[in-house]
C-alpha cells in the first residue's frame, strides 16, 4: 500500500470482512455523504466514532464476540485482553483474534488463515 492513492486504500479497507479496518475523511463534512457502498466507512461499522467527542462510555459499551466462518473471532466492547505476559484494556476498537493458528501475530489475526 505504500505510496497508494486515497482511492485505493479506501478500497482495500473495505474489502476488510472483520471491522478491524475502517476509514473515515478528515474533512467531517465529506463523512456525511459517504454512500452506504463504502461499508467498512465509520458511519456504518463504528458510527460513534464519526465524531471523537461522543466516544461511549465503557458502561454503555457491551461487549460482543462474533465467530466468523473460517476466520477470526471478532470482540467488540470494553475487554482486558491478556497474553504472553501483556495485559491490554481494550474498549474503542474491535480486536480480532486467531482461531487457525496461522498468524504471524498471535493472538491476533492477520489474515492468514485465506493462504
Amino acid at each position: 500500500m505504500k505510496g497508494a492513492s486515497t482511492n485505493r486504500i479506501i478500497e482495500v479497507v473495505n474489502m476488510c470482512p472483520t471491522e478491524a479496518l475502517t476509514w473515515k475523511w478528515n474533512d467531517d463534512k465529506k463523512n456525511v455523504t459517504v454512500g452506504e457502498e463504502h461499508t467498512n466507512h465509520v458511519k456504518y461499522r463504528r458510527p460513534e466514532l464519526i465524531n471523537d467527542k461522543e466516544k461511549r462510555a465503557p458502561k454503555d459499551n457491551p461487549v460482543v464476540v462474533q465467530i466468523i466462518t473460517d476466520g477470526p473471532m471478532v470482540i467488540e466492547g470494553g475487554i482486558t485482553l491478556k497474553y504472553n505476559d501483556t495485559v491490554k484494556e481494550i474498549s474503542d476498537t474491535p480486536v480480532s483474534l486467531c482461531r487457525c493458528g496461522k498468524s504471524r501475530n498471535k493472538p491476533f489475526c492477520d489474515g492468514s488463515h485465506r493462504e
